[in-house]
């Protein structure tokens, strides 16, 4: 009889010890986690600056030449290492989903964004990776890419909304 007392009351605590985990919360002691995820993150700007081995550079605003059903697109990073894409307001075409899914991870130190987004706009590549500046209503991403001798940095930035 003792042993079964003894065995319940350690399985009562084995219960009440693993329902009070926090497993699914942001640790609070990664600010930057803390500052991006459970909100919505909206494009405010996209450029590419394209360098040759000759040294001319070639400037490209993305972010113009969306279309304004494009640009009220926006991002929600979540604590579980996806993204939800959202295509806002208005969507670009009735058929599209209104959400698609995609996963976003930081490297060790939490320097690194990637995030590969299922992008619901045609010509711009699904996967976004570089060091990220960010504060609590803005994120700046730049991602290097190197291509036939010519260097293009793509700096992306988003607004909390």
């Amino acid at each position: 009889m003792k042993h079964l007392l003894t065995f319940s009351l350690s399985l009562l605590l084995a219960v009440t010890f693993t329902a009070c985990g926090e497993e699914n919360e942001p640790d609070a002691t990664d600010p930057k986690t803390t500052l991006l995820i459970n909100k919505d993150w909206r494009a405010t700007a996209d450029v590419s600056v394209t360098t040759t081995s000759a040294g001319a550079t070639t400037t490209v605003d993305n972010y113009a030449a969306l279309q304004a059903c494009g640009k009220d697109d926006f991002i929600r990073f979540n604590d579980n290492g996806e993204l939800e894409i959202n295509e806002g307001p208005s969507k670009c075409a009735a058929p599209d989903p209104q959400t698609a899914k995609g996963t976003w991870s930081w490297n060790a130190d939490k320097t690194v964004i990637t995030f590969t987004e299922p992008c619901l706009c045609p010509n711009f590549p699904p996967t976004l990776s570089g060091p990220a500046d960010l504060t609590s209503s803005t994120m700046t991403v730049k991602q290097t890419s190197t291509s036939n001798g010519a260097t293009t940095v793509r700096t992306v930035t988003y607004g909390s909304i």
